[in-house]
């Protein structure tokens, strides 16, 4: 059964607020820091075929608890069989409502990876960003950075300067102006999947099926394996 949007934005509301609780002291860090400056343009996460005409966007908010179970369980089987097979084309959108205190920094330092250090890692990075979505600290952000190869400092300091902010807003408004109204939203060519609900690994599976030339029973059993 879906989930719906109404329900997550009530959900995240929770969430902002207990994480402001939790996250009390937590912003201690061991880097001598100081303000990169604002960046206006940043390259995107993408992953896939970028050539795909099949164009998945996703709307994440690092700080919401249901894209924190989209990313670890239903994007999974998704990017084995279809974006690790360059059969899409994935890309990551930043739409932080905010629904925790560290939405909009978390935001700032993934898309710092991405500028330097490409979408490989940024995707490694949000992984770890999901995992631990209970206990972030600028000094996790660090500890995190540098399991991808990043520069623990900067990254740091992308968060707490919310470097990339305009980027993010971009990011926001794009949504806005598609129609975007929660997170996690799955666009496929534009059209959203399940709208009004959090799609689906089956769903997701159906919609990108429907995009293909390929018979009807060559890889919709994928669908019927995984998160229905």
């Amino acid at each position: 059964m879906g989930i719906s949007r109404r329900n997550l934005l009530a959900a995240s509301g929770t969430a902002f607020v207990a994480g402001v609780a939790g996250c009390s002291g937590a912003r201690d860090h061991d880097c001598d820091i100081e303000d990169p400056g604002v960046q206006t343009e940043a390259p995107r996460a993408i992953i896939g075929d970028p050539a795909s005409d099949i164009v998945i966007r996703v709307y994440e908010d690092f700080g919401c608890p249901a894209c924190r179970v989209f990313y670890l369980e239903t994007f999974p089987p998704i990017r084995q069989n279809y974006v690790d097979e360059g059969i899409v084309r994935w890309e990551h959108w930043d739409w932080p409502i905010p629904a925790s205190e560290w939405s909009e920094e978390m935001a700032s330092a993934g898309r710092g990876i991405v500028d330097r250090h490409g979408s490989v890692a940024f995707f490694s990075f949000a992984k770890a960003v999901y995992e631990t979505q209970n206990d972030h600290s600028y000094e996790l952000i660090g500890d995190m950075a540098e399991e991808v190869g990043a520069d623990r400092c900067r990254s740091i300091a992308d968060a707490e300067f919310e470097t990339y902010e305009p980027v993010i807003n971009a990011d926001r408004e794009a949504g806005v102006d598609r129609g975007i109204g929660g997170t996690p939203t799955v666009t496929i060519n534009t059209e959203p999947i399940s709208p009004d609900q959090i799609p689906t690994t089956g769903a997701i599976s159906q919609a990108i099926e429907n995009q293909t030339d390929w018979p009807a029973d060559s890889h919709i059993w994928v669908a019927l394996s995984v998160n229905r």
